[in-house]
């Protein structure tokens, strides 16, 4: 119940929340659209006023006005209504100074009066200050129809000035108001109204001067807001305005239509609200009767069954849901008595199990899934237990029996390990004075060793320094053949030389007959050059720039003549130059053949010379090779004698190694002797608490450990009662 009250609060709450939102909504949004209806009618209204002064701007500074002629003029101005927009009435080409019309698209006008003396203008006048200026009159009546007149000076014509007539029909057809009763007024910066949409007051004094719609709309303003009834408008109504240059346009909007949509919308949501707290309120009457009182007496009797209470009274005779969960509950009850006398017989065979009986099992044929789920978990449980408790003790008589033999063994082994001990010690000591002997061997032959290495290294320095005079010798025949082989590049060399030279010897004559050329074609320059000037000393004033460039070409041809005198000396000092190279480089060919054969000469002696050196150290090398085999010989047998002494030193120590190994192999078979004593004693404690548990295992095939446990003791591989024969770690046999 106190959720149903909630939600008719909650529902109240909201509905008033809606119909004030939306209310508020509504009359904001007939503001917005009435303020965006005056701003898009102004912006209208300005296009169009800027359209129609921007033509007749256009029109008074075309060319053909400048010709004065009436009659060029009026058929320019009928052409050109034939491409503007229909609501142009005509053009005027008028005398501002007698208002007389000069030419016109209408014959008929011609010589009558372009404007009315009493006109005025909502935006400029007649006294133009510049040529762009463009005027716009107040809207007058002119036969049925109602006209607004543009005029712009003629450029360079003071009292000449184009006037285009438009008819304001257009505007009727944009200007209109969205809500039945409402009307459109366009009012200028006079109070004038001078645009009706009903033509009730147009060219008449706006009802409401200093109203926030005047002020605030020639300010450029644009709003909306609601007035009573005036003088303006003769009922309660809104009022819409925006600003449009020097025009305001204004929007009245009685509030019976305007807000005609908001009062049937809250209306309608009144009596919305209104019916949903009523069909709230039944529903809430029927939910107490048919279901709450229903769900009281159903959440006692859960509580009693959740009390332990299971013989509550669960008979209906309801058909509905009610019924059903009053059944649901029933057979819910049924099932938690049968678990309640599963669970007392299952608790007696679990007891019986804690007490040792392992071979208790649980009753598998319960009504109830779940309890028979526990009973089959039970008996797996507790057959793996008792397969586990029989192994264990199986594997306990089993430690107890290996346990045993493990302790007689182990006596058997730290026998056997004295006696490895003791015959260790004496290959000890034999091993000692053994190495002792060939310890002094091993010192006479490294004395004998050094004898002959001695007489091998002088051999040696004997036979590096004859390798060394041969090297030297073949170096210098070497070096010899260079040279040789240098004198016959530098021959060649200087023979190419010689011809280069001779070959430029005969470029620098081209050169010279190239520059005899330049020089002739200079000297012909300068003549043509001293014509010219003549020829321009003769035209006076008119051949100035030509004598300024004759004279350029002149002194151009003298600075080629003075280069031209220059590069042919320097080609004879080359020339003379190229005649003492060539004498030089003869000479010099002269010496280099002389040169030659002196080192043809030298090479001769060096071969000699480096024959017999070769001859010497193949001998030197004889020698040496027989005092290195005879020291290798000598340092073998030395290095025989030290690993013998080596090797009879190791013996010693290997001895001594498997002695201490021996020793230290009876102290741990008697830790492991003490340690087989202990688990025989353990063993025995567990076969005392595993007669506790009583249980049923096949004895046949059951053994633990009879089959994969060696019969071994610490890994050594003793049988219990056999002797050892070896001792692994010392590698020594007895």
């Amino acid at each position: 119940m106190a959720m149903l009250s909630a939600l008719v609060v909650l529902t109240s709450g909201v509905g008033a929340y809606t119909y004030y939102t939306v209310s508020d909504e509504l009359h904001d949004s007939v503001h917005s659209e009435l303020e965006n209806t005056a701003r898009l009618q102004a912006e209208e209204l300005t296009v169009w006023l800027d359209e129609r002064s921007q033509i007749t701007r256009m029109l008074s500074q075309f060319p053909v006005l400048d010709s004065k002629d009436p009659t060029q003029i009026s058929a320019f101005f009928d052409s050109e209504m034939a491409n503007l927009p229909d609501d142009f009435v005509a053009i005027h080409y008028v005398d501002t100074t007698s208002n007389e019309v000069l030419a016109s698209s209408s014959r008929e006008r011609i010589g009558g009066t372009a404007l009315g003396e009493d006109l005025s203008y909502i935006h400029g006048s007649l006294q133009f200050s510049n040529a762009n200026e463009v005027a716009v009159s107040e809207m007058y009546e002119q036969g049925d129809e109602t006209h607004i007149s543009f005029v712009s000076p003629v450029p360079d014509a003071e009292d000449r000035a184009v006037v285009l007539v438009s008819s304001t029909a257009h505007l009727r057809e944009v200007f209109h108001a969205p809500f039945d009763g409402s009307f459109v007024q366009i009012i200028d910066r006079e109070g004038i109204v001078e645009f009706d949409e009903r033509d009730v007051s147009s060219g008449e004094l706006y009802g409401e001067q200093g109203s926030q719609a005047l002020t605030d709309g020639f300010a450029g303003g644009i709003g909306a807001y609601e007035a009573e009834a005036n003088s303006a408008f003769d009922e309660e109504h809104v009022v819409a305005y925006a600003g449009a240059e020097d025009l305001v346009v204004v929007i009245h909007a009685p509030t019976s239509s305007a807000y005609h949509l908001q009062q049937t919308v809250v209306t309608d949501i009144g009596l919305l609200l209104a019916v949903l707290l009523l069909g709230i309120g039944g529903l809430t009457l029927v939910l107490k009767r048919n279901m709450l009182e229903p769900l009281g007496d159903l959440e006692t009797t859960l509580n009693r069954l959740r009390g332990g209470d299971l013989d509550v009274d669960l008979t209906t005779d309801r058909r509905d849901e009610f019924g059903s969960v009053l059944g649901a509950v029933g057979a819910l009850r049924t099932d938690l008595v049968n678990q309640r006398r599963d669970a007392e017989v299952y608790s007696t065979v679990m007891d019986t199990a804690a007490a040792g009986d392992l071979t208790a099992r649980m009753d598998t044929n319960s009504n109830s899934s779940d309890m028979r789920t526990i009973a089959t978990s039970f008996n797996a449980m507790i057959d793996d237990l008792e397969s586990t408790v029989g192994s264990v003790m199986e594997f306990a008589d089993e430690v107890q029996l290996r346990s045993d033999h493990v302790a007689q063994g182990a006596r058997e082994v730290n026998s056997a390990s004295e006696q490895v001990a003791q015959s260790v010690e004496q290959i000890s000591h034999g091993a000692d004075e053994q190495a002792g002997r060939l310890t002094r061997v091993s010192e006479e032959m490294d004395t004998l060793s050094a004898a002959v290495e001695e007489i091998a290294t002088a051999a040696d320095q004997l036979a590096a320094n004859s390798g060394e005079a041969a090297e030297l010798g073949a170096d210098g025949q070497i070096a010899a053949e260079g040279a040789l082989d240098g004198m016959d590049a530098i021959r060649d060399e200087t023979r190419s030389t010689v011809e280069d030279v001779a070959e430029f010897g005969a470029l620098t004559e081209e050169v010279s007959d190239i520059v005899g050329v330049i020089g002739n074609i200079a000297e012909q320059t300068n003549l043509l050059a001293l014509n010219a000037n003549i020829e321009a000393a003769r035209a006076g004033e008119a051949g100035e720039g030509f004598a300024v460039v004759a004279n350029e070409v002149k002194q151009l041809a003298e600075a080629t003549t003075d280069s031209a005198t220059e590069v042919e000396a320097l080609i004879e000092d080359i020339q003379s130059q190229r005649e003492t190279v060539v004498t030089g480089v003869e000479r010099m060919k002269d010496r280099v053949t002389e040169e030659s054969e002196s080192v043809e000469t030298a090479i001769d002696a060096l071969d000699d010379i480096t024959q017999r050196v070769e001859e010497n150290n193949t001998s030197v090398h004889e020698v040496t090779s027989a005092t290195d085999a005879q020291a290798s010989s000598t340092e073998d047998v030395s290095a025989m004698v030290q690993e013998v002494a080596s090797v009879s030193e190791e013996t010693t120590a290997e001895a001594q190694t498997v002695s201490a190994a021996a020793e230290e192999q009876a102290a741990s078979i008697n830790q492991v002797t003490t340690s087989a004593q202990s688990l025989a004693v353990n063993a025995e404690n567990l076969q005392s608490l595993l007669d506790q548990f009583d249980v049923d295992v096949d004895e046949a095939g059951s053994s633990v450990i009879s089959d994969t446990v060696p019969n071994t003791v610490a890994g050594v591989g003793v049988e219990p009662g056999v002797q050892s024969p070896a001792v692994s770690d010392g590698g020594v046999d007895e």
